[in-house]
């Protein structure tokens, strides 16, 4: 207990310096950057919470939400340093960024307590994992989702986003990428399909190769627009459905070692998107590839108040990306214009002011919320905070079929990147894993006497 209470202190020590490291290692930032002592208590508050955590899902992601805080005012700093143009106070939005952080800490610890968490031994494999095998119409059409999405990009956009050697990110948003582009979160599904498919045939070294294989290559197509989100959300997935799913693994080498690919990764994809690949190693690890989206929050906050920002609507926004175009043209509603009231577009306009720049603008779900209700938003991590625990207290505890947990785990990754993200693209895309989700229970209705697959094996239910 005692060499465990000098650990959590080490690494407490650790997060401060690292919070406050711009301040020691640029002492030429002006005053008005330096981020007060006052946010100390925020942050010991925050660690404290952290310990109390049940489910290991919850705290990964409270985790990565609280070590995304030091990052972002480390990029901050750097920006100043590459532009005076970003001379921010960064207090008040350090202190909106721990409010909204410590009451969603809170409020999962509450959920909590209405799941129990199963004691499930470590190491051992899942027997519903080896023995259910899955619908062959379904499966196939996941399996060659990504192929499909692929040409479907060359046949409108003509060429490789991601290969094209210049930098993207200033059109990368406004290229057509065709019609699947809309259903790209599918991706995720195929290669956690293909996982358990990899794990069932481990034996027999031939087929075992081949899933392994196109494993790789689909990881390896799913940014080939550009963009980070899918590879990300399918990394985090597969990684989530088998650590807790497949086989209970309690191994931190494994949890280290996959968030350094996924780090690397990120930072190779951004340097692709900037047309710097060939400079990687000299120029971009000499900057801060993580925490634009927290830079832009800090600008924001020192812009704008609650409620300014022209065009912003969460909760218009967040109803278009849910809602179903068939029923918006039966109503005659415009769903894109709805959409468009969302953050990544309506802060698109405020840089377009600044940068003349035609790409998204993304500052995080606190930053939404704080925007559209001030501290109002904190009312919303309520439903939030329910979600995660349900989704996280399903997968740890095995609870749900292996196809249900591998659409659980997406929705886990996407849930981890909220703090980059935006909600209008999380709620569409859970939306469509919840069609799947609602079209494999129909079959499931109606071919019950079938005995195999996702339509008759129990487990799929």
């Amino acid at each position: 207990m005692r060499k465990k209470k000098k650990i959590n202190w080490l690494i407490f020590g650790v997060y401060i310096l690292f919070t406050y490291i711009s301040q020691l290692i640029y002492p030429s930032l002006p005053k008005k950057m330096e981020l007060t002592y006052f946010i100390i208590p925020c942050i010991l508050v925050e660690f404290y919470l952290l310990t109390k955590i049940k489910f290991t899902l919850n705290s990964w992601i409270l985790l990565i939400w609280f070590w995304f805080f030091p990052f972002g005012i480390l990029h901050v700093s750097n920006s100043y340093l590459n532009d005076s143009f970003w001379d921010l106070r960064v207090n008040e939005a350090s202190f909106i960024y721990f409010t909204f952080l410590i009451c969603f800490t809170l409020l999962i610890i509450l959920f909590e307590r209405r799941y129990c968490k199963l004691p499930i031994e470590d190491d051992i494999p899942n027997p519903r994992v080896s023995s259910a095998s899955s619908n062959f119409f379904l499966e196939r059409f996941f399996f060659i989702f990504p192929i499909l999405w692929f040409l479907d990009l060359l046949r409108n956009v003509g060429y490789i986003p991601i290969l094209s050697g210049s930098n993207i990110v200033g059109n990368i948003y406004e290229l057509n990428y065709g019609l699947l582009n809309n259903y790209v979160v599918f991706t995720s599904i195929s290669i956690g399909l293909l996982f358990t498919k990899y794990q069932k045939m481990k034996g027999k070294k031939g087929t075992s190769k081949y899933y392994f294989g196109l494993i790789i290559f689909y990881l390896l197509i799913s940014f080939a627009d550009g963009k980070r989100y899918t590879i990300l959300t399918s990394i985090l997935a597969v990684f989530v459905f088998y650590s807790f799913y497949i086989k209970r693994v309690k191994n931190s080498k494994l949890l280290y070692i996959s968030g350094g690919i996924g780090a690397v990764v990120y930072l190779i994809i951004q340097s692709l998107r900037e047309g710097n690949f060939g400079n990687f190693f000299s120029s971009y690890l000499s900057k801060v590839g993580i925490g634009v989206e927290f830079r832009d929050f800090v600008y924001t906050v020192n812009k704008f108040n609650p409620g300014q920002i022209k065009g912003y609507n969460y909760l218009m926004s967040s109803f278009g990306s849910v809602l179903n175009e068939g029923v918006a043209s039966i109503f005659d509603i415009n769903k894109k214009e709805l959409v468009g009231m969302g953050s990544a577009y309506t802060w698109k306009n405020i840089y377009h002011d600044l940068f003349q720049t035609e790409f998204g603008i993304r500052t995080g779900i606190f930053s939404e919320l704080y925007f559209a209700y001030s501290f109002g938003g904190l009312l919303v991590l309520i439903f939030f905070a329910w979600l995660l625990t349900y989704i996280t207290s399903s997968i740890e505890n095995r609870a749900k079929s292996p196809f249900t947990t591998i659409i659980y785990s997406v929705i886990y990754a996407l849930f981890a990147l909220l703090i980059v993200g935006q909600s209008t693209a999380f709620f569409g895309q859970v939306v469509l894993l919840l069609y799947v989700l609602l079209f494999n229970k129909l079959i499931n209705i109606n071919k019950r006497n079938v005995t195999a697959g996702f339509s008759g094996n129990p487990s799929f239910q």
